[in-house]
């Protein structure tokens, strides 16, 4: 890339921030939030803002609060203002602000009033709350869409497997319409409303009079003013019925279309209906989609989302500074996420797909079932969520689900296994699973029996005679070492790590300092360090299931080439690990073929109660070395939980620093004056972004269970740099 080149892509990322910075400072009105008296549960209802308007039932609901001034605090922020600063930032601007276009077309919005007033607008109404919410109709939608999409990649692979599919298009097409018909009631347009807040309601209502009446005259549909809700709408209505009736005879004219469904396909397609309307009612300028208006009119009446059960967590966590609410309810989560319905159907359907010539088939079909059965009892049933958020020095984030078996998680006890994440982690995220003895086990071995079964029947008949002796063979080998590793994961391994504490850890503490020759470097190169610790009931068991591993392995490794002296190659090997004692452990590692330091070295590190796995020799050793629990700031994560995940963001960007410090360092010596030039300038912008990013501190979140509810608490730290 050309330094040019280089000079304008580093200024396009700069210039998309300038231009959201303008943006909101030419078209965003601020005002300072206003809470009215009384405790918080009182007014936490109405400071719902559209959740205490929308109605409660509704499939989802989104709302995003305060956009106008979280833009013009970052806009404002030091941050953003050295980037800004930043001299490829100006010349990009100026080029920019210099060009005939951007001037006209700045000088077009200033100039013309109507213009300016819809620019107003848009900002008055993307500043204060703009919500979406999603009507009742729409997971019912979903799931009539799941089905139809089911039933054409069914008889796609039906087609596939079957000797004597005739005419697939066809038998397709077919299978599409009649699934659409059966689910005609449900493949409707689904409701959903996007709202806006306004504080200048006769602003939005003078620009929607002015440009809204020229849509009168659309060549398909009907375009009017109404009232709903008694409030006044504009509504454009589109009907199958104004489809060109010489569209719908091609279509049932089409080969691929059955004439005994063309006429119900084509009522079907007479009865459809889009509803748009647009308009303003109460504080909130309203975008409606939908067969009807129907979730529109229900707005402001009877029961609302706010005052729902759902919500009973945010009226209870409510305080001044409210961000952001997410709500999915139930039905939706049921209709957008993988269940345990949606494997049994889609099991259930791939055992239909079999030739029913197949000598197998009731035994795939049942075996299957009972598949999907253990499957079904892993998933946790759908459950709805309900998120929101507060400003606080960034953002403090709450998200609620009900508890919804099975429960693989414990969150009954802190997770002590963080006093192991190293003296200075970057990243570290850690859980507990639930005891669950060698249930998991059990259905894999059962499982892995039942599909040897099939390799039994299906491949070993078509074996020539000398191949079926030599498997013979090998599984007369195989057999003893399959059942010591089973031993040994039943008796030792299981009951070492059942439902211990796992964690993993990322730094940027390691470094590369000299080459495999020994050469050392100009600079010492930073290097990530990857690391693991597993929580250990019982440290002698853990060891002797992987002593009974390697045994089994050796043994089996040498009967085989007894047996076949060519089947393997001369260098597979178990090998015995090197050990020495560490940080009051054992440490266990291999031979390895670089010498590039401590910090490129794998291993594992055994102490009395915890291993630790690590790309790093000194990190492993610094793992082993207990550390305090992280200090509570916002999320505590010394308290009894299930996860936690810890992300230190300014030692992220310290060592992407000292990469971009060694990088440098080590392409000077062969750089020319021109090209190190060059270099320092993009060495000093990538400092300035760095220093920028600096204001992002941290990212916490602690997952507990709170009375009926599993409760994620998370919050991104902010705060600006100074100047």
């Amino acid at each position: 890339m050309s330094k040019k080149a280089m000079t304008k892509t580093i200024g396009v990322y700069l210039l998309l921030v300038l231009l959201i910075g303008e943006v909101a400072l030419l078209f965003t009105p601020v005002q300072p939030p206003s809470l009215p008296p009384g405790p918080a549960w009182r007014r936490a209802v109405p400071e719902l803002g559209a959740a205490s308007l929308v109605p409660a039932d509704v499939a989802a609901f989104s709302s995003v609060r305060r956009l106008g001034p979280r833009l013009q605090r970052i806009w404002r922020s030091n941050a953003v203002q050295s980037l800004v600063r930043l001299p490829v930032a100006q010349d990009v601007w100026g080029e920019v602000q210099a060009d005939g276009t951007y001037r006209g077309m700045m000088s077009t919005i200033r100039n013309d009033p109507r213009l300016a007033q819809i620019f107003t607008v848009l900002g008055d109404a993307v500043s204060h709350e703009v919500f979406w919410c999603a009507g009742r109709d729409l997971p019912e939608f979903f799931h009539a869409w799941s089905e139809v999409n089911g039933a054409v990649q069914f008889l796609q692979l039906a087609s596939l497997t079957s000797d004597d599919y005739e005419d697939p298009d066809r038998k397709v097409m077919a299978s599409l319409i009649d699934t659409v018909l059966k689910n005609k009631e449900r493949l409707r347009v689904p409701s959903f409303l996007l709202g806006f807040k306004l504080t200048d309601k006769k602003a939005a209502q003078e620009s929607l009079d002015t440009w809204l009446p020229k849509l009168a005259e659309v060549p398909i549909g009907t375009f009017d003013s109404r009232t709903i809700g008694g409030d006044r709408f504009y509504v454009y209505e589109l009907s199958g019925e104004d489809i060109p009736r010489r569209a719908l005879a091609a279509l049932g004219e089409a080969p691929e279309v059955a004439a005994e469904q063309a006429e119900d396909l084509v009522a079907w397609i007479r009865s459809q209906r889009l509803t748009l309307a647009l308009g303003i009612r109460g504080d909130y300028l309203i975008f409606s989609v939908g067969r009807d208006t129907s979730l529109l009119a229900r707005w402001g009446a009877g029961p609302s989302l706010a005052e729902s059960e759902a919500f009973e967590p945010l009226r209870r966590h409510y305080r001044r500074g409210l961000l952001d609410v997410s709500y999915v309810s139930a039905e939706m989560a049921a209709a957008s996420e993988i269940t345990g319905e949606d494997v049994r159907q889609t099991l259930t359907a791939l055992g239909a797909a079999v030739p029913d010539s197949w000598r197998l088939k009731r035994r795939l079909a049942r075996d299957l079932d009972l598949l999907a059965k253990d499957i079904e009892e892993e998933i946790p049933k759908p459950v709805s969520t309900l998120a929101f958020s507060f400003e606080n020095r960034g953002i403090e984030t709450y998200s609620f689900r009900p508890v919804s078996p099975p429960v693989h998680v414990d969150y009954s006890r802190p997770l002590s296994i963080l006093a192991h994440r190293g003296r200075r982690p970057a990243v570290c995220a850690a859980y507990r699973p639930a005891r669950r003895g060698t249930e998991t086990y059990d259905k894999a071995v059962k499982w892995l029996t039942v599909a040897f079964g099939y390799f039994q029947d299906l491949a070993l008949p078509e074996f020539d005679p000398s191949a079926l002796q030599n498997y013979r063979k090998v599984m007369e080998i195989a057999t003893p070492f399959l059942r010591a590793a089973d031993r040994a994961t039943r008796e030792d391994l299981i009951p070492a790590v059942d439902g211990c504490q796992t964690m993993l850890v990322l730094d940027g503490g390691g470094k590369l300092t000299h080459l495999d020759d020994g050469t050392a470097l100009p600079a010492a190169v930073p290097l990530p360090r990857v690391g693991a610790a597993v929580g250990l009931n019982d440290p002698v068991r853990f060891q002797r299931a992987f002593e009974r591993y390697a045994a089994a392995a050796r043994k089996l490794i040498a009967d085989l080439r007894r047996e076949f002296p060519d089947i393997l190659p001369p260098w597979l090997e178990i090998p015995t690990p090197e050990t020495r004692p560490a940080a009051g452990g054992t440490l266990y590692s291999y031979r390895w073929p670089w010498n590039l330091g401590q910090d490129v070295f794998p291993c594992a590190l055994l102490t009395e109660r915890v291993l630790l796995l690590s790309s790093s020799a000194a990190q492993a050793k610094e793992m082993a070395e207990p550390v305090p629990m992280p200090a509570p700031s916002v999320i505590d994560p010394s308290r009894a939980a299930g996860g936690v995940f810890i992300v230190d963001c300014t030692k992220c960007w310290d060592a992407f620093g000292r990469l971009a410090d060694a990088g440098f360092k080590l392409a000077q010596p062969g750089l020319s004056p021109e090209k190190l030039e060059f270099a320092g300038k993009v060495k000093l912008h990538v400092d300035a972004v760095l220093r920028s990013l600096e204001a992002i501190r941290g990212y916490r979140s602690v997952t507990t269970r709170q009375g009926e509810h599993i409760v994620t608490h998370s919050w991104l730290h902010v705060e600006d740099i100074a100047e």
